[in-house]
């Protein structure tokens, strides 16, 4: 890990951030508050017929995330490919496979906003933000 990302994730510790990791062409990008905070050679998960658990906020239930998760959203291709404007609001557009936007505020399933229907399952605490 390099200072400059250390650096980087110091600096937003406490603060909102908008952290994006993009995957394309054997490479992957980590962008946070719109601008590139890490790259480097990528191998792409081999497909399989069997959908695999995604762990937002969590590594394989040993390393909970110690803050707040407002949205998150998977798409079908790399949405940034250098620096942008970080949305405060993600769209629910053709390139979305799923958009969670935690805004239930209570229970333990988050809706899919694309219409997709990937809702969420979680055992998250409500924080009203």
């Amino acid at each position: 890990i390099s200072d400059t990302l250390i650096d980087t994730i110091t600096g937003i510790v406490n603060n909102w951030a908008h952290i994006a990791g993009v995957y394309e062409n054997g490479q992957a990008r980590l962008y946070i508050n719109g601008q590139l905070a890490a790259s480097g050679k990528a191998t792409k998960p081999s497909a399989t017929s069997q959908v695999a658990d995604i762990h937002i906020g969590n590594y394989a239930d040993n390393y909970p995330f110690d803050g707040v998760i407002d949205e998150v959203r998977i798409s079908k291709g790399a949405r940034y490919s250098g620096s942008f404007v970080p949305p405060m609001f993600h769209a629910a557009d053709a390139q979305a496979l799923a958009l969670w936007r935690f805004d239930e505020g209570s229970g333990s399933v988050t809706a899919d906003a694309t219409g997709n229907k990937h809702d969420a399952t979680h055992n998250a605490t409500w924080t009203k933000v």
